[in-house]
C-alpha cells in the first residue's frame, strides 16, 4: 500500500544511508524519521537534533523522542534497545505507519551470528536477524513489522555511497566503547577479516538457515490460528488440535 514508512534514524552512517535510499525508492513524502534520544550520555540531545535536522534537510518529516529513566532503572544495552523499540512503535502508530525500517547491515548480521555462536546458540539463533519480522515488543508492537532493507549491504560501502552524495553522519561514541560486547565483536571480526577470514560467510550461513526458521514460524502461526483463541484475560487452547500437532 501507500501507508507511511517510519524510519529509525540515529544519525549514524547506517541509518542515514537507509533514509537516503528509501527517499530515492519511495519519495520523501511517504517517509517519517523517528530519532530516539536514549538520554544516557552527555551530548546525546545534540546528536539527536542533528539527526532530525539531516532528515528535514532532504525533505523528510522527523521527530525526536527522548527516553526517560527511573532513578533505579537498569540502563543496559538490552534495556535501552527495548525502550527504543517501544518508542519507535508508539510513534509509528501515531503516524499511521505499519512498517518501521531499520538500518541493520550485513556487518551487523555477521556480528549477531558470531555472538550467538559464541554463546552456544542453536540453529535458530544462527539464522540471525530476519529481513522482515514482527516488531519485538508487546503490546506496543502489535500490528507492526520491522524491515531491514540494508541487511546485505556492507557498512563501508554505505558510507562510501553517502560520501559520494555529500551526505554527513555522526558516529556514536558508544561504537568505540569496548565495555559493550558488540563493539568487542566488531573489533574481533575486523581483525579476522584482516587475516583473511570473510565475515560474510557468517551472513551466508544466516541466509541458508533463514528459510527454515521462516517455515517453522509459518507453521507455528497456523497452529496458533487453528488451536488458540484470545479472550480478555487469557488464552484458550483447543487441546485436541494442539496435542495433535505438538509432540
Amino acid at each position: 500500500g501507500d501507508s507511511p514508512i517510519a524510519v529509525a534514524l540515529s544519525g549514524g552512517g547506517d541509518s542515514t544511508a537507509l533514509l537516503h535510499a528509501l527517499a530515492q525508492c519511495f519519495g520523501v513524502s511517504r517517509l517519517h524519521a523517528i530519532v530516539v534520544d536514549h538520554a544516557l550520555r552527555d551530548g546525546s540531545a545534540g546528536d539527536a537534533q542533528r539527526a532530525e535536522a539531516s532528515a528535514c534537510l532532504i525533505g523528510v518529516s522527523a521527530e525526536t523522542i527522548t527516553l526517560s529513566w527511573a532513578a533505579d532503572a537498569k540502563r543496559s544495552q538490552q534495556s535501552a534497545r527495548m525502550a527504543r523499540y517501544r518508542a519507535l512503535c508508539s510513534a509509528a502508530k501515531q503516524r499511521g505507519a505499519c512498517v518501521i525500517a531499520l538500518g541493520h547491515t550485513a556487518d551487523d548480521q555477521a556480528e549477531t551470528v558470531f555472538m550467538r555462536a559464541a554463546a552456544g546458540s542453536g540453529w535458530r539463533g544462527l539464522a540471525g536477524m530476519a529481513p522482515v519480522a514482527p516488531a519485538p515488543v508487546w503490546p506496543e508492537g502489535l500490528g507492526l513489522i520491522v524491515a531491514r532493507p540494508m541487511l546485505r549491504a556492507r557498512r563501508g560501502d554505505l558510507r562510501a555511497w553517502l560520501r559520494s552524495r555529500g551526505a554527513a553522519w555522526v558516529e556514536d561514541p558508544a561504537n568505540a566503547n569496548l565495555d559493550y560486547e558488540r563493539v568487542r565483536v566488531r573489533a574481533r571480526l575486523a581483525a579476522l577479516e584482516d587475516g583473511g577470514f570473510d565475515p560474510m560467510r557468517l551472513v551466508r550461513l544466516a541466509e541458508r538457515l533463514r528459510p527454515i526458521a521462516d517455515a517453522l514460524d509459518r507453521e507455528a502461526a497456523a497452529l496458533i490460528a487453528r488451536a488458540a483463541s484470545f479472550e480478555a484475560d487469557r488464552i484458550v487452547l483447543a487441546r485436541k488440535l494442539w496435542d495433535a500437532a505438538v509432540p
